[in-house]
């Protein structure tokens, strides 16, 4: 369960959006062999804003695959469906979605990442980095900083984001 706050480009302004998210996930990955694992979710957003943007609701869900092809890395790899219903009248907006996300360890408690996820409403190309805190038995703790660059499928204007995050 997620909330968040954007300022979004519209033309030559700027506009601020309001997001609520949610989801559910199963995921079981040993770690080992090429097909580590499988991972399965299903999410909704709900955006709304002041402004002139063409906001609404989305539901969707994925499968996707754990690959291991070489030491220290973890390909996610993945297909899915999504919705939109806009709150303007529009016809909803459906379709596949695809997703490639690699993380590969470098050290003990540093990892890099690299993404593609293609969705209906938009494109995300995503580089970043992770720091591990701790690792014990009771904890799993990291920092992370990730910058994307977003192609906008709904008319807007191509963007840019830079997310830090702390993950427990």
């Amino acid at each position: 369960i997620a909330g968040h706050q954007q300022n979004v480009p519209v033309g030559g302004d700027r506009e601020w959006v309001d997001q609520l998210e949610g989801g559910i996930s199963l995921r079981s990955d040993d770690g080992v062999g090429f097909i580590g694992g499988y991972e399965v979710n299903a999410y909704g957003t709900r955006s709304s804003t002041d402004g002139s943007l063409d906001t609404g609701t989305m539901l969707g869900a994925e499968a996707n695959l754990l690959l291991h092809p070489i030491e220290g890395m973890t390909a996610k790899l993945g297909v899915g469906y999504e919705k939109i219903t806009w709150d303007g009248g529009s016809d909803p907006t459906e379709g596949w979605t695809a997703n490639l996300n690699v993380t590969q360890k470098v050290g003990d408690a540093l990892s890099v990442k690299l993404g593609v996820d293609l969705g209906q409403s938009e494109d995300r190309y995503t580089a970043g980095t992770e720091f591990l805190l701790a690792h014990d038995r009771s904890s799993n703790s990291r920092l992370g900083l990730e910058y994307s660059y977003i192609v906008d499928k709904d008319g807007g204007d191509d963007d840019q984001r830079l997310t830090a995050y702390w993950r427990m």
